[in-house]
């Protein structure tokens, strides 16, 4: 996969730096020297638990105080992982919502170091079906699809397989506000001008004899019809399904449409749909309601969608390209996204969760680490944001600190040039069905782990000679 680097200035050597300087501070990193008082415990969002429970596998496997420095992994969504950091409970807290965002925490972010370590994505996921006999009433009488023969002529079922529905965000947006309502909207079929099936006109009964001779001695005429309409669509109210605001990416999904509708959607949160049918608790469960429910729109992450093959919408993206969700689509709208945060005046320091200089703890504001609808690179898929992991800045044991940054290093780098033949966590990603994070993003992730210090906060707990 090629993908355009972006050069931020993190104030410290990125991850893409100087080879030998990174191979030392990885090869350093696989080996943790001294064992914390009690297993590490890491837990937070369901959608980094099979990447942190593998990458976990493999580090504990690579020696014996990295075998009894961490615990299992345990999911229970980002609000549970957020709040066992700031209890203490937890030594790391994954989670889709960074600290004192949308109003979830309250507390002092200078305490704590946030990490992405996944790119991911929302997956719009939809179930559209049509009456069996695919059969249209229209001005030239009834016509059907069924089992169509020829070149051009397919039923709607085959059109909406080969070309997934396609809208734009603020239709999009519209939807999960509850203002349009309908599959057959005009605004959507607008949007969709593959989905036209050719309907064959069979001759009218009401014909004379001979004009009925006439015209069977003439080929049957093709006419061109919507799928989109009420006659083909067999549900066309819209029922809308949302997750529950801590087990999902609802917060990233906002973010988005508050970016191409903030009249309907003036800042992201985390809180659910008003217009919602009913809420699911998992990316399974919404997956088998929207199945299972003709006419229904919800939304997942990106992996699973991908790991399952579900339908999803195409979405137009600020290049104003139309855009499926795939691996590398979804890479560009973060480097994308990364090139935006740059050329951001308030965003000085590039890419950053403290957000811009005029940024307060109760604000949602996303504006320096938002990677939603960035304009300039056509083939992009424009939702994306990362998972984040947060720990405290400077953990009270020098021991729990360095075992927490190694890992973190290890969980966020791909294998450097002098140790290929370790798998480290972004080179785990993509069989897990998750986009790893390009170099560029690495860097970003390197630069906040080495902010975190020993308990006498003067020294870098990612220092080689720990």
């Amino acid at each position: 996969m090629t993908v355009v680097a972006v050069v931020l200035s993190v104030g410290v050597s990125p991850a893409n730096a100087k080879t030998s300087s990174i191979d030392s501070d990885l090869t350093n990193a696989l080996h943790i020297k001294s064992v914390p008082p009690s297993p590490i415990a890491t837990a937070g969002w369901s959608f980094d638990a099979p990447f942190v429970s593998a990458a976990l596998s493999r580090y504990r496997a690579l020696g014996a105080n990295n075998a009894n420095s961490f615990a299992a992994y345990g999911a229970g969504g980002s609000g549970a992982g957020r709040a066992g950091v700031v209890a203490g409970s937890d030594g790391i807290g994954f989670s889709d919502v960074p600290l004192n965002v949308a109003g979830e925490d309250t507390t002092s972010l200078t305490s704590y170091v946030q990490v992405p370590v996944a790119l991911s994505s929302v997956a719009v996921i939809y179930h559209v079906s049509f009456n069996t006999s695919d059969t249209v009433v229209n001005s030239f009488g009834s016509a059907t699809t069924a089992n169509p023969t020829g070149a051009g002529k397919r039923t709607c079922a085959q059109l909406v397989a080969a070309h997934h529905i396609a809208l734009d965000g603020a239709t999009l947006a519209q939807v999960f506000a509850g203002i349009i309502t309908q599959w057959t909207d005009p605004t959507i079929v607008a949007q969709n001008p593959k989905l036209v099936v050719k309907v064959e006109t069979p001759v009218s009964a009401a014909k004379s004899a001979s004009s009925h001779r006439r015209a069977t001695a003439q080929k049957d005429k093709l006419k061109s019809v919507s799928c989109l309409t009420s006659a083909l669509v067999s549900t066309p109210s819209i029922s809308i399904y949302d997750l529950s605001s801590d087990v999902g990416p609802t917060f990233m999904f906002r973010d988005y449409l508050s970016k191409v509708d903030p009249a309907d959607f003036p800042t992201p949160s985390a809180d659910q749909f008003t217009a919602a049918t009913a809420e699911e608790a998992s990316a399974s469960d919404m997956a088998a309601v929207v199945s299972a429910q003709g006419g229904s729109i919800g939304y997942v992450d990106s992996s699973y969608a991908l790991e399952n093959s579900l339908a999803t919408l195409r979405l137009k993206n600020a290049a104003g390209r139309v855009a499926a969700l795939t691996s590398k689509s979804v890479t560009l709208e973060a480097t994308a996204g990364l090139a935006v945060i740059k050329a951001d005046g308030h965003c000085s320091n590039g890419f950053s969760l403290a957000g811009p200089s005029s940024y307060a703890a109760a604000s949602v504001d996303t504006e320096c680490f938002s990677l939603n609808d960035a304009g300039g690179a056509p083939g992009a898929y424009p939702i994306a944001g990362f998972s984040y992991a947060i720990t405290q800045r400077s953990p009270s044991d020098n021991a729990t600190a360095v075992a927490i940054a190694k890992f973190l290093e290890y969980l966020t780098q791909s294998s450097p040039g002098k140790s290929a033949a370790v798998s480290f966590g972004q080179n785990l990603a993509t069989s897990l069905g998750l986009v790893a994070m390009p170099k560029s993003l690495q860097a970003i992730a390197f630069a906040a782990i080495q902010k975190m210090t020993l308990g006498n906060g003067t020294t870098s707990a990612v220092s080689s000679s720990l």
